[in-house]
């Protein structure tokens, strides 16, 4: 089964990354109206992201990084390679998880994904508003932070979304789970409309996702599919 809550954090992000900055004195469903205006105006977008998970009860930290690929008909590309190598790849209706270091490889139909991860989705695919499923609020305004709670079981109890003050790119978000776990992005060089699916049919992102946008097994031993 793959990881919902990895698709919580990941695709939450996809829409939440193109954020609009909070004007003096302005409220969130303006703000809000303003993210959702200025996602719609992505074709696609690249950015590096720092990941750090907190588990209190193991008393355990976990970092991670690597960068992102978003480009249109919810094609994703996420690459994590630091610690170890893991890549996410889809086409927008079936997704691969590929772990390089164990030759290990998931595939699976977006038909198949639990109830949360198709909610999950609407956020990436852009046909929902942000507001039917989080109430907001001012977690800070100086700094620029706001507090969505969700409302209805999603998996997560709350999330801290903060921008960056001069530009329209979001700087972290922070999801809280239960039991006191949490999950802190962090996004850098980020870049918009890159023409991705262009530059992907010239030369490939990835040695591992074909023309198609789909995983390219070549050599490699297939040890599970889940259909």
């Amino acid at each position: 089964m793959i990881n919902a809550r990895w698709f919580k954090i990941g695709f939450l992000l996809m829409l939440l990354l193109i954020s609009s900055s909070a004007r003096s004195g302005e409220s969130v469903d303006k703000l809000l109206k303003r993210l959702e205006q200025t996602t719609h105006a992505i074709h696609d977008f690249e950015a590096d992201f720092e990941q750090i998970e907190f588990n209190p009860i193991l008393n355990r930290q976990k970092k991670s990084a690597g960068r992102i690929y978003s480009l249109s008909e919810g094609k994703i590309f996420w690459h994590t390679t630091k610690p170890t190598v893991f890549k996410v790849i889809s086409n927008g209706t079936d997704i691969w998880l590929y772990y390089p270091h164990d030759q290990q490889l998931f595939h699976e139909k977006w038909g198949a994904l639990d109830s949360q991860t198709k909610l999950a989705l609407l956020f990436l695919r852009r046909e929902e508003h942000l507001d039917k499923y989080f109430s907001m609020k001012w977690r800070n305004r100086a700094k620029q932070t706001i507090e969505l709670l969700p409302k209805q079981a999603l998996g997560v109890e709350k999330i801290w979304m903060t921008v960056t003050p001069k530009n329209i790119f979001l700087k972290k978000l922070i999801f809280f789970f239960p039991l006191g776990r949490k999950t802190e992005l962090i996004l850098k060089n980020v870049k918009l409309n890159q023409n991705l699916w262009k530059k992907h049919q010239s030369r490939p992102l990835d040695q591992n996702i074909s023309q198609a946008f789909t995983f390219k097994t070549g050599t490699m031993k297939k040890t599970q599919n889940q259909k």
